[in-house]
């Protein structure tokens, strides 16, 4: 008997026949959306940055679990670094960067749009995490810009026109909000005036210590390019405010070149450096209601906002600054943000 069990081991490792084959024959594919949420995510939070824009393409249900998973490292990161107190320069550096990216992205979030935001956070959280290249405005910039820029690239297709409006005219007040909650930010803001002019709101706002001018390369600029790029500019110029650095950049922003900075606190007088904003905004009391609380900081930014559902409405800004030495570009720009349709 021994002889013959002997025999068919010896038949069956000759015809390369084993248990362990058998049962690893038995396993079947595992697919990662099978998997619950805490592995997934944990897999996910492995994987190389660039591999993980392979994940997100994968499926629209992985695009979406991925977006979740960024957006919950990234929000209990910054939310951990920002309670922390005590901080070196380098790390309060970081953190007045990461309280601008905040202040420039959160009603975005509470408004739906996290999973444009977190293709764009896969390498900038890498930064942030790792500390392998050090976060900075110009950084931050980069990363605000291309996220805006997205935003206004990855618009869905709507059932009709009136849908395709309404949204339009959502996604610009949210601009609109981002604006106003970063501009209330700075030392030197204040509001100028307030009232109504026939059936517009006339609304003038003043930062003093800024100085800012364009000049168009090669025609004219389209309107979305330039409240993108205005905007960046602002978050970049809050980050110097905060973390008291005074300075002054030249660049070029697609079409545009863009001077502006900031000047020391202490030396500022009424012959300085100064921003002013005229807004002209044709809307229902709704929409007037909450860009006011937003502008006295009534309006919880953590939370979900319920924009307006408002068909036609407009919203017009004028950028003024004073006169720059040396500079022969102009310090005056024209946004349309929300056209009158």
């Amino acid at each position: 008997m021994m002889e013959r069990k002997r025999k068919v081991n010896l038949k069956q490792k000759a015809l390369g026949v084993d248990k362990r084959i058998k049962l690893d024959g038995s396993e079947e594919q595992v697919n990662l959306l099978d998997l619950p949420v805490g592995p997934l995510h944990m897999i996910i939070s492995k994987v190389h940055p660039e591999k993980q824009m392979i994940l997100r393409n994968a499926s629209s249900k992985l695009r979406v679990e991925h977006s979740d998973c960024m957006l919950h490292s990234y929000k209990s990161f910054t939310n951990l670094h920002l309670r922390q107190q005590h901080l070196c320069a380098e790390q309060q550096r970081i953190h007045n960067v990461m309280q601008v990216v905040a202040h420039s992205t959160d009603f975005f979030i509470s408004s739906g749009y996290n999973g444009v935001l977190a293709g764009n956070l896969i390498f900038f959280y890498k930064h942030l995490t790792t500390g392998v290249q050090s976060i900075d405005a110009a950084h931050m910039h980069k990363f605000l810009h291309e996220f805006y820029s997205n935003l206004e690239g990855t618009v869905p297709q709507w059932p009709n026109e009136a849908a395709a409006r309404i949204a339009f005219n959502q996604r610009r007040l949210i601009y609109t909000m981002t604006l106003l909650n970063l501009l209330r930010q700075f030392r030197n803001f204040r509001i100028v005036s307030s009232g109504m002019n026939l059936m517009h709101w006339q609304l003038q706002l003043e930062v003093l210590g800024l100085h800012f001018g364009v000049r168009e390369m090669d025609g004219q600029t389209p309107e979305q390019d330039k409240l993108v790029d205005f905007l960046t500019i602002i978050a970049e110029m809050l980050v110097f405010d905060k973390s008291r650095t005074y300075e002054s950049r030249y660049t070029a922003i697609g079409n545009s070149f863009y001077i502006y900075g900031i000047k020391q606190h202490t030396r500022l007088s009424r012959q300085s450096q100064k921003l002013t904003l005229n807004l002209s905004i044709l809307a229902p009391l709704v929409v007037r209601v909450l860009l006011e609380n937003v502008l006295n900081g009534q309006v919880d930014i953590a939370r979900p906002i319920h924009c307006p559902v408002v068909d036609t409405f407009s919203i017009q800004l004028d950028v003024k600054g004073r006169k720059i030495p040396m500079w022969d570009g102009s310090n005056h720009m024209e946004i349309c943000i929300v056209p009158l349709h």
